[in-house]
């Protein structure tokens, strides 16, 4: 047998106590948030029972109000930059 396989289940061999002791710890820890996920539990699960015993199909989305842009001059066969390297730079 694997040398491995043999120590991995030692590591989680926890016996009734040792839950309890974990549950009593994590009771301290974060018991003044539990009536906040709690309540958040419940919440969701109404959610979903209520999602799952509605049998209307969701109606889709309307789509995004378009904005109406500026027209868009036409284009030039010549572009700002080519205009700029043919112009001779200005004397001082």
């Amino acid at each position: 047998m694997d040398p491995q396989m043999v120590v991995i289940p030692g590591i989680f061999d926890l016996s009734g106590t040792h839950i309890l002791i974990i549950l009593f710890v994590a009771l301290l820890l974060f018991g003044h948030k539990l009536p906040e996920v709690m309540r958040n539990l419940g919440g969701s699960m109404r959610e979903f029972k209520k999602g799952m015993s509605t049998e209307d199909p969701p109606k889709p989305a309307a789509p995004p109000a378009t904005v109406p842009s500026a027209p868009v001059p036409p284009a030039t066969s010549e572009t700002s930059v080519q205009r700029e390297a043919a112009t001779p730079p200005s004397p001082k």
